[in-house]
């Protein structure tokens, strides 16, 4: 099973962090306040789901107009645990991509 856990800052006093199991979100949850702990609130959503870093195989940070210390906190973070552990992590800004168009697969004909 390929877990992920992305970790969204683009919502400025807002992080959410999500667990997503063969690309389906099993878990979320969502940390409030103006400038979140990045590193405690990722460790207590791992202890929250039971799992452990060794069993995450990519991370992503999802990035826009949140906090821009929640970003460097994030990418920092996200950079030590691949240093560590080798794990893919991946960042996106969501800004990029906020004007294009809905893509979604195309339907089956039969």
């Amino acid at each position: 099973m390929r877990r992920a856990i992305l970790i969204d800052v683009t919502q400025s006093n807002f992080l959410v962090l999500s667990l997503l199991a063969d690309e389906i979100v099993v878990a979320r949850k969502k940390f409030k306040g103006p400038h979140p702990d990045v590193l405690s609130s990722l460790d207590r959503f791992i202890k929250q789901n039971s799992l452990g870093l060794e069993k995450i195989n990519n991370l992503v940070l999802l990035e826009g107009q949140g906090s821009f210390s929640g970003v460097r906190q994030a990418a920092a973070i996200l950079n030590t645990i691949h240093l560590i552990k080798k794990t893919n992590i991946f960042g996106f800004d969501v800004r990029k991509f906020s004007s294009e168009p809905n893509i979604t697969y195309p339907k089956n004909k039969r």
